[in-house]
């Protein structure tokens, strides 16, 4: 079936029909990054690394709370355990982020790549996305996508063109 945006809600690109219209998720800010948690031990320079690129590849032209919110779906999968025990594990496992399918690495800017590190190492260090913060909100997708397992979830929050949600099965 395909769907149009000519009847949708604008504002969350074309992801709600208007006949199934529900609030509009919270919109992730700088308000929400706190350092609440203890450090997370055993993770390496490389788990840092790791963490960083992928950051940098799903929302590193986004503002700085989108960038965070991405990271920390990351940081609850690591504390989940489905996917690893490290980051680099996290990131790398089976077609979980569509760009580890693509085996042209992105070239990043020093400045990126610096900017990148320090959200990944602040996540590390126990900066959390306090609505984010579960081991039960573990996806988000584009909302210029409509993944088949979105349409019987629940939203919890929006940061950028990303949307979260809380309890899907994996």
């Amino acid at each position: 079936m395909k769907t149009r945006c000519a009847g949708f809600l604008l504002a969350t690109a074309c992801l709600f029909p208007l006949s199934q219209a529900v609030a509009m998720p919270r919109e992730v800010t700088e308000r929400d990054i706190k350092l609440t948690a203890r450090p997370i031990k055993g993770q390496t320079d490389r788990d840092v690394l790791c963490l960083a690129y992928s950051i940098f590849r799903e929302a590193g032209t986004l503002a700085t709370p989108a960038q965070y919110a991405v990271g920390q779906v990351h940081i609850n999968r690591l504390m989940a355990g489905s996917w690893g025990s490290q980051l680099c594990e996290v990131v790398y496992a089976h077609a979980q982020f569509s760009w580890t399918l693509n085996l042209v690495r992105t070239q990043w800017s020093q400045q990126q790549m610096q900017s990148a590190k320090a959200i990944a190492w602040n996540l590390i260090q126990g900066i959390r996305v306090k609505p984010l913060d579960s081991e039960q909100i573990l996806h988000y997708h584009a909302n210029y996508v409509r993944p088949t397992w979105s349409q019987q979830s629940h939203i919890v929050a929006q940061a950028g063109p990303h949307v979260f949600y809380r309890d899907i099965a994996h």
